[in-house]
């Protein structure tokens, strides 16, 4: 690569700039070395740095251009995944389920849900509302009823 640089540019021609360089000067001497193929700058290609694993803090190598640099070695992670699998599967909404039948999000949603207690800003009236719901009332059934009675 670097000999068709030297006899497009010529080693000997200065380059017009103030600066004065020489033209066959193109790649520093690290590049050079990196375009000539040696087997030092391979293994420096190669190695990563590397990040102590949180778990048991064997060397994990990431690319600093990665978006998430990795916390955890692979062994930890396929460990914690795993572990997060059991917990999932010993979960009472699962375990209420027989092994054949799949759960519907509706099912899972009311295991989930509970009942809120508030007092109706209007009539001062307290009335309960599911959880489950988007929005959360302020005002209880009957008063929400008259308002748009009277807003038709």
């Amino acid at each position: 690569m670097l000999e068709w640089l030297k006899k497009l540019f010529g080693k000997g021609k200065t380059d017009s700039d103030i600066s004065g360089k020489q033209m066959g000067d193109v790649l520093p001497p690290a590049a050079e070395g990196a375009a000539s193929g040696t087997d030092d700058s391979r293994k420096a290609e190669k190695s990563r740095p590397t990040k102590a694993c949180k778990e048991c803090g064997k060397p994990v190598p990431y690319d600093p251009s990665w978006r998430h640099q990795p916390n955890f070695c692979a062994e930890c992670r396929e460990r914690y995944r795993k572990e997060q699998k059991k917990k999932t599967e010993k979960s009472p909404v699962l375990a209420a389920a027989s092994p054949a039948e799949e759960i519907s999000p509706e099912k899972k949603k009311k295991g989930n849900r509970k009942m809120i207690q508030r007092t109706c800003k209007s009539c001062a009236r307290p009335f309960s509302f599911p959880s489950s719901i988007p929005h959360w009332p302020r005002y209880c059934r009957e008063c929400r009823k008259n308002f748009r009675r009277e807003q038709a």
